[in-house]
């Protein structure tokens, strides 16, 4: 298990903000392998990779499967969450853009933890934290609050556990995520 803050502590800062082109030219086209959808859409984008991936083929559909996200951008600020074994490549890639990159684990897994006192940079701070695992009957007192609070819709992680798509998932909003699966061609409507 990794936590929250020693993942912000790997992080890489990008010095080098010159670039006056878009991610999507540089890394679609210029690059090649990759998909950047919703660039300047919505807050938060996921970054698609794939090596035989041509933009041209007009083929993103056959990209977008979880195994090639790579990484979800915090547009706003500047932030990337990049899988670990990609983490390399996309700085060297995103080079001059002034990102901050975040290594994380596999996004599918609940490799993460979290204490919820913490100080975390922006968007992580944003996180509501509800320790959910009373609710698994495993003998721990039943959280009343916490659970008021789950039964209205708060979006929250459990800072025992998380995995980053769960965190992902927590920091879109209703509005981003149906714009990007407009941008993603599941819900053109003419």
């Amino acid at each position: 298990m990794q936590t929250l803050s020693e993942i912000v502590r790997a992080a890489y800062t990008d010095p080098d903000n010159s670039v006056t082109h878009s991610l999507s030219l540089r890394l679609e086209y210029q690059i090649g392998g990759y998909w950047v959808p919703c660039e300047g859409l919505t807050d938060i984008s996921e970054l698609y990779y794939s090596a035989d991936y041509n933009p041209e083929c007009g083929d993103a559909a056959r990209l977008t499967v979880p195994q090639n996200i790579i990484a979800y951008l915090f547009w706003k600020q500047h932030t990337v969450l990049v899988r670990a074994e990609c983490f390399a490549k996309l700085c060297r890639d995103c080079k001059g853009f002034g990102f901050t990159f975040y290594p994380v684990p596999a996004f599918e897994q609940e490799a993460i933890c979290c204490e919820p006192s913490e100080a975390l940079p922006f968007p992580f701070s944003e996180i509501t934290w509800i320790d959910d695992d009373f609710m698994n009957g495993d003998g721990s007192d039943f959280d009343f609050d916490a659970f008021y609070q789950i039964d209205a819709g708060v979006k929250y992680l459990n800072p025992k556990h998380f995995s980053v798509n769960q965190m992902a998932e927590c920091l879109l909003t209703p509005e981003d995520r149906l714009r990007m699966r407009r941008t993603q061609g599941e819900y053109f409507q003419y």
